[in-house]
């Protein structure tokens, strides 16, 4: 097991008002509200081990063929309140946030190479969907040549089955599901 912290990176994935709000077109659910504290205190371990911190979130570009042909979304557009992240997580300087086009915060965003740059070997996982974000990122992660942690208690979905099959797909993805005490120890260590 890697267990030195200045390989690893925290990426934390769709933690936006218009994903955490209630009533958002694409708010997660009550759940969203549930990972916060194991998110607060997973992002405080981060920032302690001094490793880089990414956010990374959908944020449209309107003119996107991809998003017209998905009905009139009106959420997390690029430079709306709705694409800011959330106060909880508040991201400090230095800490990097990543507009993705779509699912995968590796597909056509720039976190791949800046990990490179950074010598990262590991990248740790929180936010939402499990089932979705979370694991379509795993998938491209693993395939990239990283070994990617999902954090079980500090990832969710709008329902119980959809979060399972998410944290299930992780693992068929080649990925690993750690608690939140492990994710603290490692990168205490």
């Amino acid at each position: 097991m890697d267990t030195q912290p200045e390989r690893s990176a925290l990426v934390l994935v769709e933690m936006i008002n218009d994903v955490m709000a209630d009533g958002s077109p694409l708010w997660v659910g009550p759940t969203g509200k549930d990972i916060l504290p194991a998110l607060q205190r997973l992002l405080g371990a981060a920032r302690e081990a001094q490793i880089p911190v990414f956010f990374t979130h959908l944020g449209f570009d309107p003119e996107d063929n991809w998003i017209s042909g998905h009905g009139n979304l009106t959420a997390a557009v690029k430079g709306t309140p709705g694409d800011d992240v959330i106060p909880e997580l508040a991201p400090r300087l230095g800490e990097i946030i990543l507009h993705k086009p779509r699912l995968s915060c590796f597909f056509a965003t720039e976190l791949d190479i800046l990990l490179r740059q950074r010598g990262v070997t590991r990248v740790i996982l929180g936010g939402v969907a499990t089932d979705v974000c979370i694991a379509t990122t795993t998938a491209d992660g693993v395939q990239l040549g990283y070994r990617v942690s999902v954090v079980a208690d500090c990832v969710t979905a709008p329902k119980p089955d959809m979060h399972q099959f998410g944290l299930r797909q992780v693992r068929r993805f080649g990925g690993e599901v750690i608690s939140l005490d492990d994710a603290t120890s490692l990168l205490a260590s």
